[in-house]
């Protein structure tokens, strides 16, 4: 067991702009060795130690008198890092961490693998930040480990701003204690939830709802959606992807998720109001769905921020997105070549539009059979997000 043992409270005056090397190795030296620090962050003090070390850990829910169900954040030096912890990032958390960080707000992830980490292994998702602050900075790459990153306070009272304070509460409970003078008044980092895109706020912070969406250029969530949206996409949303809602609105209507999920469709071609034409409501009549009352409607940021999931009817509608809505393509599938197990020479669902009855009754089955075969990944889907967006 890797214990620390606590002799003395170590007091050391630290400039944040100018941080000296030495005492910040004495530092990182403290956090290796199971100990506790505290440390000036982007926002408030915080207190520190190796989130991969059980012995400290326990120390600091004990100092903090915390309960073992509430997690801590934790600060690393960069991506890869942040990786090592959660396992593999998707490109749009990549893209915020790339554009959001470092700095003073916290990205929620979810692990893509067990959590290695005593205390946080039995969370879904766990809070990281790339400190910009250069205290924090050094520290995380002297260390090399994930360190915690909660405010320096008992459980349910206020954060303390200076280390005067800080000393005469936690003196002789904590090793070493960086001195960086009253901080400036701060409510700490803003949280950002990353299960949902675009990104929920779960805290705003010292950074506001306002410059987030500036600096990433579209809005963000003030609260977990309460629906799990697709969204089919075809051309002119007059024939395929009318015929797809249909089929699996009706499958989702009859299931326990009926109050879960909203299925819609929409077009390319961005026509609006139209019917969808008289085969394919004749074909989906035939099938037992009625889709007489919908009314096309072109695919818009707001569909694509909203939906969960966008199913593309052809290759020339993945294309369309990929090149308007770049920031969505990762949660963009092709429905024929989704969940198929090689890569199919033609992976596109034809365009029944001026053919015959009997060739929209083709595409109506395929559709149909395609839906069916996705239909266990869909719903493991729905369960996924029914828990990360559970009510803590």
């Amino acid at each position: 067991m890797n214990a620390f043992a606590l002799k003395k409270t170590e007091v050391f005056k630290i400039d944040p702009g100018n941080p000296d090397k030495r005492i910040l190795e004495r530092t990182a030296e403290v956090i290796r060795s199971g100990g506790i620090v505290v440390y000036p962050t982007d926002t408030l003090y915080g207190f520190g130690v190796d989130a991969k070390n059980k012995v400290a850990m326990d120390r600091l829910y004990e100092l903090k008198g915390r309960g073992d169900q509430k997690p801590v954040s934790l600060i690393v030096k960069n991506t890869n890092h942040a990786r090592e912890i959660v396992g593999d990032l998707n490109e749009y958390q990549i893209n915020l961490f790339n554009t959001l960080l470092p700095g003073k707000i916290t990205l929620i992830l979810k692990a893509m693998k067990k959590i290695d980490l005593p205390k946080l292994n039995q969370f879904r998702k766990i809070g990281i930040r790339i400190p910009h602050n250069l205290v924090c900075k050094f520290l995380a790459e002297m260390a090399n480990t994930p360190i915690t990153s909660t405010s320096v306070n008992l459980t349910g009272k206020d954060s303390l701003e200076n280390a005067n304070e800080i000393l005469k509460i936690f003196n002789d409970r904590v090793d070493i204690i960086l001195d960086a003078g009253p901080l400036k008044k701060s409510i700490g980092s803003t949280v950002l939830d990353t299960v949902t895109m675009p990104p929920t706020l779960l805290r705003e912070g010292d950074v506001s709802i306002t410059e987030i969406q500036k600096i990433l250029g579209y809005n963000i969530l003030t609260r977990y959606p309460k629906k799990f949206m697709i969204a089919f996409v075809c051309s002119g949303n007059i024939c395929r992807s009318p015929m797809a809602e249909g089929i699996l609105r009706k499958i989702i209507s009859e299931s326990k998720y009926k109050n879960w999920v909203d299925v819609l469709s929409a077009g390319t071609l961005n026509i609006n109001n139209s019917p969808p034409t008289i085969e394919a409501m004749d074909v989906a009549h035939n099938g037992g769905i009625n889709i007489s009352a919908h009314k096309s409607q072109g695919l818009s940021e707001d569909i694509m921020r909203r939906a969960n999931i966008i199913i593309c009817m052809a290759l020339n509608h993945i294309h369309y997105i990929q090149e308007k809505f770049p920031q969505y393509r990762s949660k963009s599938i092709l429905l024929k070549q989704w969940q198929a197990e090689n890569k199919l020479s033609n992976p596109s669902i034809a365009d029944p539009i001026g053919r015959n009855l009997s060739f929209y009754e083709q595409i109506f089955k395929e559709i149909k059979m395609e839906i069916h075969r996705v239909l266990a990944e869909i719903y493991r889907q729905i369960e996924e997000f029914r828990k990360d967006t559970a009510d803590e």
